[in-house]
């Protein structure tokens, strides 16, 4: 599992490619995050190693629990209680993004840009 703590900007898609090129899962720090509550969470899934816009780091921690097709992990905003992670592997982001190039989006986001998102999943997932 690799974090990537980068705010959304080329280099994070850039950082999300080279992840999926490599095999890995990604896991994408809420930029918006105080620092105490990232290590925190860095902890908690077991990040292995950590991408910021200074570079890479290797962090010391437990095996992870990720599988082969898991693509990204996301977490809950933590209101009930500690934050809870969401896998989504490639097969699920393929589907979702299928879904919102077919139009068939929520009241609201189909005014987002997600081009780019639809772009990345469609060439390296």
């Amino acid at each position: 599992l690799v974090g990537i703590d980068i705010p959304l900007s080329a280099e994070f898609v850039n950082t999300l490619q080279d992840i999926w090129s490599a095999g890995d899962c990604a896991f994408p720090i809420d930029q918006r995050l105080p620092h105490k509550q990232k290590d925190q969470l860095v902890k908690d899934f077991y990040v292995q190693e950590i991408i910021t816009t200074d570079g890479r780091s290797v962090l010391e921690t437990q095996e992870s629990t990720i599988t082969e097709n898991d693509a990204v992990l996301f977490t809950t905003s933590g209101s009930s209680g500690t934050p809870k992670g969401v896998i989504h592997t490639h097969d699920s982001l393929r589907a979702n993004a299928n879904i919102v190039a077919l139009g068939n989006i929520s009241a609201g986001a189909e005014t987002a840009d997600v081009s780019w998102v639809l772009e990345v999943i469609n060439n390296f997932v």
